[in-house]
């Protein structure tokens, strides 16, 4: 499997809001509609994503004496 950084994770989630934006103004003729929450799921999606791939690195950093 290919190892995307973050970076590109957050590149390929806009480019699919910025998509899917568009084709709801195109179709819709404006974003005052329900179909907007699929951008919002995007993002959220795009997010949990780049968490859950990063979270089993071990990489987190511990900055507070437990």
């Amino acid at each position: 499997m290919i190892s995307l950084s973050p970076t590109i994770k957050g590149l390929i989630t806009a480019i699919l809001m910025i998509t899917a934006s568009v084709l709801i103004f195109n179709g819709q003729g404006s974003f005052e509609n329900n179909l907007q929450y699929i951008t919002y799921g995007l993002y959220i999606g795009g997010i949990v994503w780049t968490l859950v791939s990063y979270s089993p690195q071990g990489t987190f950093k511990t900055y507070l004496p437990v």
